[in-house]
């Protein structure tokens, strides 16, 4: 089935140009938004594989609708609101047990990202997907 990938998740010019948190130099914002930008890049590529039909949507056991891709380093899963919804989560793990979080990032309703969790950095977003706030995760 078809889904539409949203243009841009995030608002990357006020990311860029309004965006300044507190207490954080600005080295290591700028490294945590390069990061986020290569995870939103991958992100809008396997939505594209997923609206191509190269990616399969699938229905879990548990009535869930979602994507999934392992090779043999990583695995990445997409989960949707629905039969047709639009994706809600996306989270990429390295391939081994514990399955540790390369990124994951969660959904509002508009199809922007609410929340992006990466190693040593967080991100909140609001309902027009504007960062609202960073925090270095521990």
């Amino acid at each position: 089935m078809k889904r539409v990938l949203h243009d841009d998740p995030i608002d990357r010019q006020y990311l860029h140009e309004v965006f300044i948190p507190n207490q954080v130099s600005q080295d290591e914002i700028r490294r945590a938004v390069a990061q986020l930008e290569a995870h939103i890049s991958e992100f809008q590529s396997f939505m594209r594989g997923v609206e191509s039909g190269s990616i399969p949507v699938r229905k879990g056991f548990k009535g869930d609708w979602g994507s999934f891709v392992e090779d043999r380093d990583t695995w990445i899963s997409a989960g949707y609101s629905g039969r047709s919804g639009p994706v809600i989560d996306f989270q990429k793990h390295q391939n081994k047990n514990p399955y540790p979080i390369i990124f994951h990032f969660e959904f509002n309703r508009s199809g922007y990202i609410s929340r992006a969790d990466m190693p040593g950095a967080a991100f909140n977003f609001n309902f027009m997907g504007r960062p609202e706030s960073y925090h270095v995760a521990k």
